[in-house]
């Protein structure tokens, strides 16, 4: 379990940058490490007893350990045990990119794939320079996290592992994620004569306005199992499909064509269960285009569930 906390604040440490352009900063204390920005805690994640831990998100709170073996194990069975028995299977029938395990878990075989997942997370933005902006324009890109959605679909998944135990594997496929980035400040946001993107100040007060985009993702990764969990990393890139603005109520929508339509980025993800991660993410490409917005680096935090 401490090697799963470890590898989840790294993997945060990496994603939300330490420098004084970050928004976002991370708190650590003997049980609990906690991602916030400077208005409200984003996440934690907390070490209950040693054995058990729990992520809290969006207002939800997942726990998981040995004493929460219905997210990942079969009834009745007991951790160590599972993990011993896990341990010794050797014979594996990796015909079709998975693994099979051919022994059973209270009668039922268990199997692992390297593959992809659905995701639900929070869309971030980092490093955000308004360098060329006025002071009255400053932070318009604030955003209000707890309606800030990231969610991403695979469409095309393969992986398969390398060796027989199933201990190091590779991953890619075809993903359409989706980014919310709802703003805390009632404005909208239109470009100027060259093209460059200003807010503006709304008339009224608006139930939500936001800037959503999608994309087509092609991710390169390994794995690494390590008894019950799997360590997972690499690269993607990927190509916009479509980006615009949304106001409501009463609903407004306006494409808006001054983004990075080619982007490419780190992802990394724990998975503790058969089914179960969180992930962390961050695109090395600015959300706009050079010289058409406020520099900003996409991020994104949150969990997984692949089937």
């Amino acid at each position: 379990m401490k090697k799963a906390i470890l590898f989840i604040a790294t993997t945060i440490a990496i994603i939300v940058s330490q420098n004084a352009a970050a928004q976002y900063k991370i708190d650590t204390e003997d049980s609990k490490i906690s991602l916030s920005d400077k208005d409200s805690e984003v996440m934690n994640i907390t070490s209950n007893n040693g054995n058990d831990f729990s992520i809290s998100i969006a207002g939800f709170e997942f726990t998981f350990g040995p004493d929460n073996k219905a997210e990942s194990y079969a009834e009745g069975e007991k951790w160590d045990d599972f993990n011993k028995k896990m341990n010794e299977m050797d014979d594996i029938d990796d015909s079709d990119n998975s693994i099979i395990i051919n022994g059973t878990v209270n009668g039922k075989k268990r199997t692992f794939r390297p593959g992809v997942g659905y995701e639900l997370g929070f869309s971030m933005l980092d490093q955000v320079d308004y360098t060329a902006y006025t002071d009255a324009e400053n932070g318009f890109l604030d955003l209000d996290h707890k309606k800030s959605i990231h969610m991403s679909f695979p469409l095309l998944a393969t992986g398969t592992w390398f060796d027989k135990r199933g201990t190091i594997g590779f991953t890619s496929g075809i993903i359409l994620t989706c980014d919310n980035y709802t703003f805390s400040k009632n404005i909208g946001l239109s470009a100027n004569a060259a093209g460059v993107i200003h807010p503006y100040a709304l008339n009224q007060q608006y139930k939500k306005t936001k800037l959503t985009t999608a994309a087509l993702r092609v991710p390169v990764m390994l794995t690494l199992r390590l008894g019950d969990m799997r360590l997972t990393g690499g690269i993607y890139g990927e190509t916009l499909i479509n980006s615009h603005t949304k106001i409501k109520f009463p609903k407004e929508k306006a494409k808006l064509n001054n983004l990075n339509s080619l982007r490419y980025g780190f992802y990394a993800r724990a998975a503790f269960s058969d089914g179960f991660y969180i992930y962390g993410e961050m695109s090395r490409t600015p959300l706009f285009k050079t010289d058409k917005g406020p520099e900003a680096l996409p991020c994104s935090v949150g969990i997984g569930f692949n089937w």
